[in-house]
């Protein structure tokens, strides 16, 4: 099995950000491989069995450490995972060494995003007060330097403000502004009115189209291409640098869609949809192919949910987010191997 598909984190079975992750290096410069499983039970704690958490193994020595987290939201940094822990909303962070311990600067109830290389955190923390619900979003290091309140809001309508995605260089935060509202249910995270936020002035551009709809957006690692869905699923591939629209006409069938990704040239994106038969609650793999604007079911199935993580050597590498597993769909014909059984 190749290092690139081994270190996948991956395994978040609600409906939160997965972020993709890569062999991870401490500055020992050891090398690990991270593993999910949604019940860990490795004999060595009763306190253990039953509850998430995270294998971390040597790749030089092959020994491991376990990590019991009952986590969600688990994104990979280069030294460690953070997550949020399932019943106090308490944010968390996991180490090699199978340490787990409160996450030094980020609150209960954070939620954040990873720039694609791991070197910056964008978090954003609400509360209420006076009626309004009050909502700051931060950016930094991973460590903590070079910590920006870059954004504070203040709503009367319960409109808060999430980040979706934090470039490279750490200049660019992209972030939705919709209500809350605790009794939603959706089988996606959604993102209803897309923004863009310059960090070092404070500007924010609304973006062009937007509010498109309730469902999946993505972006590329430095900011230039957006692939967002209209609530027709019809798919757009965006440069926002010149405000040229690929669009790939939508299609039919499907009442839900979230867990998007985009290639790193924007040549492909890919996304989770879902439908409702009477058998039951189905579940599809699409692929967008912006230079030929269209959109095609790569692989339908039934009740076993895959979401896309990334985009490797003409396939799309997912995973199961209702039961553990690691999967590679062949961009060309749909075929589906499974490379592991962790996540």
């Amino acid at each position: 099995m190749t290092r690139w598909l081994i270190a996948l984190l991956i395994g978040v079975l609600s409906a939160a950000n997965v972020h993709v992750a890569q062999p991870m290096r401490q500055t020992t410069a050891a090398l690990y491989d991270v593993f999910y499983s949604s019940a860990i039970n490795d004999g060595s704690s009763a306190k253990a069995v039953g509850k998430s958490g995270l294998y971390f193994v040597d790749a030089h020595t092959g020994l491991s450490a376990v990590a019991i987290t009952n986590g969600v939201n688990y994104t990979l940094l280069n030294d460690s995972v953070i997550f949020s822990d399932k019943q106090s909303g308490q944010s968390g962070v996991a180490y090699p060494d199978g340490r787990v311990l409160p996450h030094p600067f980020l609150p209960v109830g954070a939620v954040w995003a990873v720039s694609t290389d791991r070197t910056w955190l964008a978090w954003s923390t609400a509360h209420t007060e006076n009626g309004s619900l009050l909502t700051d979003l931060y950016v930094a290091h991973p460590n903590g330097d070079n910590k920006q309140l870059a954004l504070h809001t203040s709503s009367s309508k319960a409109i808060s403000v999430r980040p979706l995605a934090v470039t490279n260089d750490g200049l660019t935060v992209f972030y939705t502004r919709q209500a809350v509202d605790p009794k939603a249910s959706s089988l996606y995270v959604q993102a209803a009115d897309l923004y863009r936020l310059t960090v070092a002035t404070g500007e924010v551009v609304h973006l062009n189209g937007e509010p498109r709809c309730a469902c999946a957006a993505a972006f590329s690692a430095d900011g230039r291409l957006l692939l967002r869905l209209e609530s027709t699923f019809a798919a757009h591939v965006i440069d926002l640098s010149v405000n040229v629209d690929v669009r790939a006409d939508p299609l039919t069938g499907y009442t839900q869609a979230g867990d998007a990704v985009l290639s790193d040239k924007g040549t492909f994106g890919a996304y989770s949809a879902a439908k409702v038969t009477a058998s039951g609650q189905q579940f599809a793999l699409i692929v967008v192919d912006s230079s030929a604007h269209k959109q095609r079911v790569l692989l339908d199935f039934s009740a076993n949910r895959l979401r896309p993580l990334l985009f490797e050597r003409n396939a799309l590498i997912a995973i199961g987010v209702d039961k553990d597993g690691t999967y590679k769909v062949a961009l060309t014909d749909g075929t589906l191997t499974q490379v592991s059984a962790n996540t």
